[in-house]
């Protein structure tokens, strides 16, 4: 009697470490798994074409001038480990930089990115002034 409990014990014991192992092993490939690099070749492709196919391969959200960006032609093979990265790596040596802002990836040109750029857009229209008369 005693030896069959014993045995019992041993074979619970067995299959509670085989299941703990498992799980560990399991666990520890799905942490390799989420490890991603981003990698995508582009050979005699506008920039614009390779920032639409970057945003469907890797589901992001891109904003950028078309006509701008039509005009370079990329021969490259990109590689990144994050978004940030492979963004970087596709813009060097293009004259453009990427913003992230709103969840989306804006495209931004390199040489009217200063500050007086901005207020060479803007022009006052008009203005109010208020006399109090007391």
């Amino acid at each position: 009697m005693r030896l069959a409990i014993t045995a019992k014990y041993l074979f619970l014991k067995g299959r509670n470490s085989t299941i703990l192992c498992i799980t560990l092993i399991s666990f520890l490939l799905h942490s390799n798994l989420k490890a991603q690099t981003y990698k995508l070749t582009f050979q005699n492709t506008k920039l614009s074409e390779a920032l639409l196919q970057s945003s469907k391969e890797l589901d992001i959200k891109v904003a950028f001038d078309s006509d701008k960006l039509s005009a370079i032609t990329i021969d490259k093979e990109v590689i990144g480990n994050t978004v940030d990265e492979f963004m970087t790596n596709l813009l060097s040596n293009t004259g453009f930089e990427f913003k992230s802002r709103y969840d989306r990836y804006l495209i931004l040109d390199l040489k009217g990115n200063d500050e007086n750029s901005l207020y060479n857009e803007c022009q006052i229209i008009g203005f109010k002034f208020f006399l109090s008369v007391g």
